[in-house]
């Protein structure tokens, strides 16, 4: 082991190499403790970025992060940088998982999604979202609204339209039976007509 200036255990700058000790913050160790993580260098442990608990090699290759506190964070794997980072909140097209603590995929309908992978909050170009769902196409009594990002329910006497005033079926339950006039549903029909 050598140290600062000759100085205490807690001054190191290399351990002793014929016993199985890692340097860690100055000091030497049999294991790299809690905030640190393991290096190509067997005699040499690194410190981690805030948010993991561990990590290998440099700060931010993470294996493990921390689930409480300030630094409560996601583990999510970096694909333009090939290794996991921990993060405070998970990137687009991901949700944090609270269970696993990972960022994990959204549906691939969903461009944006919370609590599980089918809770979209938006919908890729082509679907339409309703009650936190893509559709394509829009189920039967609804139609895409608000340019296509979004599938609306028919009025009650329509079982299918284009848009709320456009219907092209009516309903036929008791409750609510329309016939179609034109491109509405009605009823009562209109004078000198009969349904």
């Amino acid at each position: 082991m050598s140290c600062y200036n000759g100085g205490t255990n807690t001054t190191c700058t290399s351990c002793d190499p014929s016993v199985p000790y890692l340097l860690n913050n100055n000091t030497c160790y049999n294991i790299c403790t809690t905030g640190y993580g393991y290096t190509n260098d067997p005699a040499t442990c690194v410190w981690c970025s805030v948010y993991c608990t561990s990590c290998y090699d440099i700060a931010d290759n993470c294996s493990t992060c921390h689930s409480a506190g300030p630094y409560a964070s996601f583990l999510y794997i970096n694909d333009t940088e090939g290794y996991f980072n921990c993060l405070k909140t998970c990137p687009s097209g991901y949700f944090a998982n609270t269970t696993t603590r990972i960022c994990d995929l959204c549906d691939p309908t969903c461009t944006t999604c919370k609590t599980n992978s089918t809770y979209c909050l938006s919908c890729l170009t082509g679907y339409g979202w309703y009650n936190y769902v893509c559709y394509q196409p829009c189920n039967a009594g609804y139609y895409y609204s608000n340019n296509n990002t979004n599938c609306s329910q028919c009025p009650l006497t329509c079982s299918d339209c284009v848009n709320f005033t456009t219907c092209t079926v009516c309903t036929l339950n008791v409750s609510n039976i329309g016939f179609l006039q034109g491109t509405s549903c009605v009823n009562p029909c209109a004078a000198g007509t009969y349904g």
